[in-house]
């Protein structure tokens, strides 16, 4: 039997947009995202405790991440995929103006940099950059640690676009 945590729907593509109407449950989740966020960055993937999470986000119902997220691998999916929207889209104006000099005006060299140049500006740039680096890579180093199955396909595009060039 099929638990129902393998048939979850794909994580919304911008989590952290405002709800129209500003309610407990939005704020909860945004609550348990910016602290799961902060505390894998700078503690590691595997070495926070769940339940510290849940501590340090305020919640006082201890299942609340549970009820929300689902298990560990799909909390770092959710806290990825809460900034990949604006990765992708600089990977693509990146990858954009390589292509608008024409065929043969690129090489594989200028699509890998690209692809990198749009991470690190976001690090650079964006308050939570360097913290989004961080999880990322560990994810990327540990498979097991992220169910990128949740993670929709219109966050990874630029990846795909970036492997297209390259082949």
């Amino acid at each position: 039997m099929t638990s129902t945590r393998s048939r979850r729907a794909p994580i919304p593509a911008d989590t952290t947009a405002p709800a129209p109407e500003r309610t407990a449950e939005p704020r909860t989740r945004q609550l348990i995202l910016e602290t799961a966020e902060r505390l894998f960055a700078h503690e590691g993937l595997d070495a926070v405790p769940l339940h510290r999470i849940v501590q340090d986000s305020g919640q006082r119902n201890r299942s609340a991440l549970h009820y929300h997220f689902g298990t560990r691998p799909e909390l770092v999916a959710h806290v990825i995929n809460m900034r990949m929207p604006v990765v992708n889209a600089r990977r693509h104006e990146l990858l954009d103006a390589i292509e608008a000099t024409g065929p043969g005006g690129f090489g594989v060299r200028d699509v890998v940099l690209a692809s990198a140049s749009a991470l690190a500006e976001v690090m650079d740039r964006q308050p939570w950059g360097r913290d989004y680096a961080r999880i990322i890579s560990q994810a990327n180093f540990n498979p097991a640690a992220c169910r990128y199955d949740l993670i929709p396909p219109e966050n990874t595009s630029s990846l795909l676009r970036v492997r297209q060039l390259v082949m």
